[in-house]
C-alpha cells in the first residue's frame, strides 16, 4: 500500500502510468505538483521518462523544476540536448555554458557548447568550445571537423586545414566530411585528387 505522504513510490508509479500512457498519469502530475514540488529526483525521474516518450516539452518542465531545487551537470546537459532539439539555441546554450561551469573536463558539454554557438554564427566562441573540447577529449573526432568549418568560415584556412588533418588522422572515416566542407565552401580549396588531399592531411 503506497504511503500518502513519501514521494518516491508516488513517482514511480506516475513514470509507470506515463510509460502506459494511462490517462490517470495527468492527473497524478498535478497532484505531485501539489504535494511534492521541491523533490529534484522524482521529479528529475519523470522527465527522463517523458523524454523517452518524445514529450520534449513537458521533459523540460520536469528537468526544470528538478534544476531548481539541486542543479547538476546532467540535468542541464539534458535540457540542453533538448533545447537545441527544439530549436531554442540561446536557452541551449544557456544550460551547456552551465554544464560545463560545473564539470569543465567534459568534452562532450564543450562540444555540444559549441554546436549551439556555430549556429548563432558566434565563430570565435564556437572555435574556442571546440577547441577547449579537443584539449579535454583529444580522440573527440567531431570536434576537429567543427572547429575546421568555422575556422574556414572565418577565413582562417591553414587554421582550418590543421584541425580538419587531426580529424583525419584521429578517425580516418571523417574524411567524406572534411573534403565536402573543404571542397565546396566559397572560403575554401579546390581539389580534384582527393587521394593526394587525403594524404595531405594525415600528414
Amino acid at each position: 500500500m503506497l504511503s500518502p505522504d513519501a514521494p518516491e513510490p508516488l513517482f514511480g508509479l506516475c513514470a509507470l502510468l506515463l510509460q502506459r500512457g494511462a490517462a490517470e498519469a495527468q492527473a497524478m502530475l498535478g497532484d505531485l505538483l501539489a504535494r511534492f514540488p521541491r523533490d529534484a529526483p522524482g521529479w528529475e525521474g519523470l522527465g527522463v521518462v517523458l523524454e523517452q516518450a518524445g514529450k520534449a516539452e513537458a521533459a523540460l518542465v520536469c528537468f526544470g523544476k528538478a534544476a531548481a531545487v539541486a542543479p547538476s551537470f546532467m540535468l542541464a546537459m539534458r535540457q540542453g540536448g533538448l533545447l537545441r532539439q527544439l530549436g531554442r539555441h540561446p536557452a541551449a546554450a544557456a544550460c551547456f555554458e552551465q554544464a560545463v561551469s560545473l564539470n569543465a573536463g567534459n568534452g562532450l558539454a564543450w562540444f555540444r557548447l559549441g554546436l549551439c554557438r556555430q549556429d548563432a554564427v558566434d565563430l570565435s566562441g564556437a572555435a574556442t568550445a571546440y577547441q577547449t573540447a579537443l584539449d579535454s577529449e583529444p580522440a573527440l573526432a567531431e570536434a576537429a571537423v567543427n572547429l575546421g568549418t568555422v575556422l574556414q568560415d572565418a577565413g582562417r584556412l591553414d587554421e582550418a586545414k590543421q584541425a580538419y588533418g587531426r580529424a583525419v588522422r584521429t578517425r580516418g572515416d571523417t574524411f567524406g566530411r572534411v573534403a565536402q566542407a573543404l571542397t565546396t565552401s566559397a572560403k575554401g580549396e579546390l581539389w580534384l585528387d582527393l587521394g593526394r588531399l587525403r594524404r595531405d592531411l594525415a600528414g
